[in-house]
């Protein structure tokens, strides 16, 4: 018979297992209600960041405020969409070029799929602004206005209208949850 540590220390790895699991989002949003009132194209193209978003084990929140800055930077659902750098250069953020993500024919970063995207972008977040652990998007906001060694995302005078439309988006997301 084993001792009975052993079978509680099973019994808790085997509980963390799944509660690790469960902080992982799952599909918590149906992007198709948004094909009433937007491009069903450019629904379909933050439908496709938001896919690989999802194998990243990142939590619903996370998710929510990363495709709030998606939507923001692209402009999907605008009437003046960002289509080139989505269709051409796979970059859903206005990433400049850098390191592996060179682009010759401009400014802004070229990869060679959504996947690649998503693993800079995830890395920039992380490594440069500490931005994923934010809790709120004002958090969101504060990271990316102030966490940067090497400067601010964008100038601080444009702060407060950068976190106004980051919640615009968050709140728009809020209505399709599921």
């Amino acid at each position: 018979m084993k001792p009975t540590w052993i079978l509680v220390a099973t019994a808790v790895g085997i509980l963390l297992m799944f509660a690790n699991k469960t902080n992982a989002a799952t599909g918590n949003f149906d992007l198709s209600q948004f094909n009433e009132d937007f491009d069903p194209a450019n629904v379909q193209r933050l439908n496709r960041v938001y896919q690989e978003l999802l194998t990243r084990g990142l939590s619903a929140q996370q998710i929510q405020i990363l495709l709030s800055q998606i939507l923001l930077e692209t402009g999907l659902f605008t009437q003046n969409p960002n289509l080139n750098n989505v269709d051409n250069l796979n970059n859903y953020a206005g990433i400049t070029s850098h390191g592996n993500f060179k682009n010759p024919n401009g400014m802004y970063a070229r990869y060679p799929s959504v996947s690649d995207f998503v693993s800079d972008y995830l890395n920039l977040l992380d490594n440069s602004y500490d931005a994923l652990s934010a809790s709120s998007v004002s958090e969101f906001n504060n990271d990316l206005l102030y966490n940067n060694p090497n400067g601010s995302y964008y100038a601080r005078s444009g702060a407060s209208n950068y976190l106004s439309n980051l919640n615009y988006y968050y709140n728009l997301l809020s209505s399709v949850s599921i």
